[in-house]
């Protein structure tokens, strides 16, 4: 990039220290979400996070609920002590049947939003999955294409003379 006149100057990394910060970054992560019950809570709050505007819609219309129910029963009161217009009971009938709109989408709103329940099955997957990811990260070959080639032979290969990825492992160890 040409800062002006002048170039800008070139950073350079070496490739085996990102692979490590990386790594380390990960796998700190990983056993953080491993301990107790991080994970459940992660998910909890990736799930809150997800649904906060629900929740604030839902808030909202609390508010407004209240706030209606206390203007209609002050018009009632007012109509009933006789201190009403004649327009009192007009605006009466179209505030119950705002608030009764309100209520329904406050109703409607409440149901679609429900607590996540986490289920013990699944998490004691997850954890087993994380851990052995960090088994993983933690027995790290130093050349990942052996760990490739590793992984390759246990997958097509049988062992036996003559088959061609284990003769290419061969040579490939040979090598090495």
């Amino acid at each position: 990039m040409r800062k002006g006149k002048e170039f800008c100057p070139y950073v350079g990394w070496r490739k085996e220290l990102v692979e490590e910060i990386v790594t380390n970054k990960l796998r700190t992560t990983l056993l953080q979400l491993s301990m107790d019950n991080q994970l459940e809570e992660e998910i909890r709050m990736y799930h809150n996070e997800n649904n906060k505007l629900v929740v604030a819609q839902i808030s909202s219309l609390a508010a407004e609920i209240a706030f209606l129910e206390k203007r209609v029963d002050a018009i009632k009161d007012d109509i009933q002590a006789c201190k009403g217009k004649s327009f009192h009971q007009e605006m009466l009938d179209e505030m119950q049947t705002e608030l009764t709109e309100k209520k329904a989408e406050h109703e409607t709103l409440s149901a679609g939003l429900h607590e996540i329940d986490v289920p013990e099955e699944y998490s004691t997957s997850v954890k087993y999955d994380i851990q052995t990811l960090i088994g993983l990260l933690d027995a790290e070959v130093q050349n990942p294409i052996v760990a490739f080639v590793d992984w390759q032979v246990c997958i097509a290969g049988t062992g036996e003379e003559g088959d061609e990825a284990s003769a290419y492992y061969g040579a490939i160890c040979e090598r090495g």
